[in-house]
Parts: structure tokens; C-alpha cells; sequence
């Protein structure tokens, strides 16, 4: 089962794309650079973070799990590689509950 990258989901406030994930299973990535939360040209970091919290919890009460990438977790292959397999395993184990 191959990964899917800009998964469109619609939610009850409208449409999102999530970065990469297994659609089947629900299952997504989302990467989220600091420079949109550093102000200046890029907006107010406080809105942004409400905003990335909505959208968050909107995928998810359209049944997703959602993962937070960092670019730390990209610097770390072991560590990236972890949060990939267990983010996987969590999905499928979903799936099986739900049906």
C-alpha cells in the first residue's frame, strides 16, 4: 500500500489537502514549517496556529489520524521512519476497529 500525496478531505468546514498518507486508511502527514508562524509577511503566527488547530481537528472528526512532521523528524531518518511505522500500524489497527 502505497502513500498518496495532497489527499483532498472534505470536512464539515469544507475541504482540505492533507500532505501525504494512505487514504484507505485515513492515515495522513502533515508537514509544518516555523515560517509561517514567524509574523512579519507571513501574517499573525497566533492566527495561524488557530487556524492549523482548526483544520487539524476538523480531518480528524472526518476520521483521520494526523500526524505532525517537523523538520527535525526530516533531519532524523530514524526517527521519521519510527513515526511513519507506527502512524501506519495505528491506522490499520483503526481500521480494523471501525470496520
Amino acid at each position: 500500500m502505497n502513500p498518496s500525496l495532497q489527499i483532498p478531505v472534505k470536512t464539515r468546514i469544507g475541504t482540505f489537502w492533507v500532505d501525504v498518507g494512505w487514504p484507505d486508511l485515513k492515515v495522513g502527514f502533515e508537514f509544518d514549517g516555523a515560517v509561517k508562524y514567524s509574523g512579519g509577511a507571513f501574517g499573525d503566527p497566533e492566527l495561524a496556529q488557530r487556524e492549523r488547530a482548526r483544520r487539524v481537528r476538523a480531518l480528524e472528526e472526518a476520521g483521520w489520524l494526523i500526524f505532525e512532521v517537523k523538520w527535525a523528524d526530516v533531519g532524523d531518518p530514524a526517527r521519521l521512519d519510527a513515526l511513519v511505522y507506527d502512524a501506519f500500524l495505528l491506522g490499520l489497527a483503526h481500521m480494523r476497529r471501525v470496520g
